[in-house]
């Protein structure tokens, strides 16, 4: 599962650095990455328990560095790390991207 969630977090890196957010689902697995100035968020949820190779393989293929504290909730469905990234900050900028309707 390695090449998929690379590829997907490299991209859900560049939504959220462009846009604030980014999201995807792969199966039951819902995965959130978002971007405020210099601040980054990784989130997983899924209906049941995130096994750590996968909170791992995110965790790379987004950026985490190295020493940042997970969360974990729901009897680990739910994992959130939060980060300062090492790239120059980039302006803050919305909340939330939204495809359609109103925010």
């Amino acid at each position: 599962m390695a090449e998929p969630v690379d590829y997907l977090g490299k991209k859900l890196r560049e939504l959220a650095a462009e846009h604030g957010s980014g999201v995807t689902q792969l199966g039951t697995l819902f995965v959130r990455v978002t971007n405020h100035g210099n601040g980054w968020a990784l989130e997983l949820s899924d209906d049941k328990p995130i096994d750590s190779t996968i909170v791992s393989e995110w965790a790379t293929a987004v950026g985490v560095t190295v020493g940042s504290q997970w969360r974990g909730a729901y009897q680990g469905r739910e994992w959130r790390v939060e980060w300062i990234g090492t790239e120059e900050p980039a302006p803050e900028g919305p909340q939330a991207f939204y495809l359609g309707g109103k925010p």
